[in-house]
């Protein structure tokens, strides 16, 4: 399947004084499997401001900037997950092939970072796939075919994101039977996307349950 992604402006105005996130945009960051921070160009900007920018992430982060890989590395402390340099700011779309090159750089170190996550995950794996889950709800709930967006359900790695209100479905999704009478309750915490007023399904891990479905 392919990445779905979302944009999160960090800029408030002009430079390193105002660039921020407030806690709503952090919730919504965690939510994915991965944080990109396209930085800009000054390595006194980056070493400065990075440290309240990467506040509160949890997820995996992959920072690019206009300095070089060896120079994000030796600023950013503590490190993240991954680097790719002399990715700065630019006023055009990427069409050169100089540029495409450095976008491919930018997709083997992300594909780097996820797979990294995925043999974590693999060591304790999700009681359920999230794409069997994201079959079951598409096949049970019948308003999610009424839902507008092109993907009324994102599959992450250990979870979805479900294109429906939490207050009128969460309770229905909860008792929705997997397989052998087991809910997506008992396997998955069913919580309020940060997200619009979206659902946000966790799947636990097979040691957290001891089920398999």
């Amino acid at each position: 399947m392919g990445a779905k992604t979302n944009m999160v402006g960090l800029a408030r105005g002009f430079g390193k004084r105002i660039a921020q996130l407030n806690d709503e945009e952090r919730d919504v960051i965690n939510e994915h499997d991965l944080a990109v921070y396209l930085l800009g160009d000054f390595e006194t900007c980056i070493e400065h401001k990075f440290p309240v920018l990467r506040r509160g992430i949890h997820v995996p982060i992959v920072v690019l900037g206009g300095p070089s890989t060896e120079t994000l590395r030796r600023i950013i402390d503590p490190p993240v997950d991954g680097y790719v340099g002399n990715v700065g700011r630019f006023m055009h779309r990427t069409k050169e092939s100089e540029e495409l090159e450095m976008l491919d750089q930018v997709v083997t170190e992300i594909t780097r970072v996820l797979d990294k996550k995925r043999e974590a995950i693999a060591k304790d794996p999700p009681s359920v796939s999230p794409a069997r889950l994201m079959d079951i709800i598409s096949s049970q709930v019948d308003e999610i075919h009424e839902v507008l967006s092109p993907t009324p359900i994102t599959v992450q790695m250990t979870g979805l994101r479900v294109k429906l209100p939490y207050d009128r479905f969460a309770p229905l999704l909860k008792e929705i039977i997997i397989e052998e009478g087991i809910t997506i309750g008992e396997v998955a915490d069913i919580l309020p996307s940060r997200m619009r007023d979206y659902i946000l399904i966790r799947i636990k891990p097979f040691s957290e349950t001891n089920i398999m479905v």
